[in-house]
């Protein structure tokens, strides 16, 4: 009689790698370096209103940093610098900037707004760093003691649940520290991102405000 067939062996299951998480790619991340800028921002103001443009403000780009220069001796509100020209969707989105230095006896503005009157963002200014809300011109302020080390990285999160923002600030773009959350009481659907500096009175002392950086990203 002929031998009978082996019986079949189980096999070992087959294991599958699990897809490596890859981190999505930001939306936006200007570091200042390309000749093609003006295609993503103009010249200009958002947080403050349209009659403080001042059109004589040094704005320039070079190495890598975006410099506003405000006016030494001028009396009045004189402000200039970036606008994104595309609106963002800022929900569940993470907006960031490296700022090298803040002009002194100036002011400087990082803002994500819709225009002078609906805005979060942050605002230096005589040697503070101001938290700030602006909704239908209602404002909401927190101020701390500014410290160009280590609020060098300030960034503007927000939740896709629910309309709430938080404000953080950061040494070095990694751990950060939040300091303010509030809800929302503006659309965040359609926001542009201004850079700027200026002043509101004559300085006593001069230089410039220099932004390394901006990246708009969907929070992880």
């Amino acid at each position: 009689m002929p031998a009978p067939a082996p019986e079949p062996q189980p096999q070992p299951p087959t294991v599958r790698p699990l897809p490596r998480s890859v981190a999505p790619q930001p939306i936006l991340e200007e570091r200042f370096d390309d000749t093609r800028i003006a295609a993503r921002w103009r010249i200009g103001v958002l947080a403050t209103p349209p009659e403080t443009f001042d059109a004589t403000i040094a704005v320039a780009q070079s190495d890598g940093l975006l410099t506003i220069t405000p006016p030494a001796k001028e009396s009045g509100s004189h402000f200039s610098g970036y606008v994104s020209t595309d609106a963002f969707d800022l929900t569940g989105m993470t907006i960031a900037v490296d700022i090298r230095r803040a002009a002194p006896d100036a002011t400087t503005i990082f803002a994500a707004a819709a225009d002078d009157a609906n805005w979060a963002g942050f605002r230096i200014e005589g040697g503070q760093l101001v938290i700030e809300s602006h909704s239908h011109g209602r404002v909401a302020a927190k101020k701390l003691p500014y410290s160009a080390s280590e609020h060098r990285h300030l960034r503007v999160r927000t939740s896709s649940v629910a309309p709430v923002v938080v404000w953080e600030t950061s040494s070095d773009g990694t751990s950060w520290t939040p300091h303010y959350v509030e809800t929302s009481t503006i659309s965040l659907s359609a926001l542009h991102i201004a850079l700027a500096a200026g002043t509101n009175k004559p300085r006593m002392r001069s230089g410039s405000t220099a932004f390394a950086g901006v990246s708009v990203e969907a929070k992880q």
